[in-house]
């Protein structure tokens, strides 16, 4: 027997599979839904249409389901003070679950039941339920924006001239809201476009490498972590000098090595930034020795970043966490962090020193 959540799963995925967003209407259809059998047999429907597919295929399995009005992101901030229904611009759907209830927009694919792309969590929603119509707060789950994490392992190795080069293996998984995002853009590829796009995010620009057995998994799997996999190879030498190898803190892509800022008005919403974790563990050849280990970070208001750098053995470790702990920050905190970033990344295109 199907639980709440799975039949909510279900028809939420079939709606997502078969039906495609069209913002296309005529008259009164701006603000009068199609209705539900329509949407169906066209397979396709605005954010009302598609919504309103959502909630009858619900309510015909004997599951709650109501219209929630949301104010998106780009439409500035909602004034909860004014009852204007014309402040909303956007319509997704609620179901009960058993369990608090889970939104659902219709107009996204690749993001699981409860989950939400970042431009419907800005504000309270408009909840219209009969008997208690009410602006519900989106729940944490909805917003957690998700988890970037990359472990590199693999070998410094020593050519027939002399000179180091690295053989790595690569691995950046991606959860939750994130994760949905990376998987409708991969999904939209076709397979070489789709190589391309691992190579751009998983290998570093200022470090010459060669990609090659890339994979990518959890494209059908929705609730599961988007994985992408690189073996990379360096094609020119390290730098090194009188017995010196200068290795760089970024062995991947910077678009997944160090958080960025959107742009800031009063205040800055960090609901959409990910977390990120790395971990290197890169095996070096007898008597290299890591010149200076370190354990630094940084901390500014909602921002924390740490970073550890050691030799175990004839293994060279490293371990990197960003993260946001603040939702809001005001735009004098917002400076302050980003030119705390600033020096982040600066200090990411710096080098770490092995003697041998």
């Amino acid at each position: 027997t199907e639980t709440e959540q799975e039949k909510i799963d279900r028809l939420y995925r079939y709606v997502q599979s078969t039906c495609h967003y069209l913002g296309l209407y005529e008259g009164m259809g701006n603000m009068i839904p199609l209705p539900a059998n329509e949407v169906r047999d066209r397979g396709s429907g605005d954010c009302k249409g598609l919504s309103t597919l959502l909630i009858a295929m619900l309510r015909a399995v004997g599951i709650q389901a109501h219209p929630a009005l949301v104010r998106t992101r780009d439409a500035g901030p909602l004034d909860q003070a004014v009852p204007n229904i014309t402040q909303f611009n956007h319509y997704i759907a609620w179901a009960d679950d058993g369990q608090g209830g889970v939104f659902l927009d219709g107009t996204t694919d690749f993001y699981p039941a409860g989950m939400l792309p970042s431009q419907d969590i800005a504000w309270p929603v408009l909840l219209l339920r009969p008997s208690a119509p009410a602006l519900e707060s989106v729940p944490a789950k909805a917003q957690y924006p998700g988890l970037i994490r990359i472990s590199v392992t693999g070998n410094l190795n020593q050519s027939e001239t002399g000179s180091h080069g690295l053989d790595l293996a690569v691995e950046c998984s991606v959860r939750d809201r994130l994760g949905a995002s990376w998987r409708g853009y991969l999904a939209g590829l076709s397979g070489r476009e789709r190589e391309a796009a691992v190579l751009r995010i998983l290998l570093p620009e200022d470090l010459p490498m060669k990609g090659s057995e890339v994979s990518v998994t959890g494209l059908d799997d929705w609730s599961e972590p988007l994985i992408i996999r690189v073996r990379a190879k360096t094609i020119a030498p390290l730098p090194e000098v009188s017995g010196r190898i200068f290795l760089p803190r970024a062995l991947t892509g910077m678009g997944v090595e160090a958080p960025s800022l959107p742009a800031c008005g009063d205040s800055l919403d960090l609901r959409p930034q990910a977390e990120m974790e790395y971990q290197w563990k890169i095996h070096m050849p007898a008597g290299f020795k890591l010149a200076s280990p370190d354990n630094s970070g940084a901390q500014e208001a909602g921002f924390v970043w740490e970073e550890n750098t050691r030799q175990m053995g004839q293994d060279l470790l490293l371990d990197r966490k960003f993260r946001f702990t603040e939702p809001f920050v005001s735009k004098e905190e917002a400076a302050a962090m980003s030119e705390k970033i600033k020096e982040v990344k600066q200090g990411l295109s710096s080098y770490l020193e092995l003697h041998f």
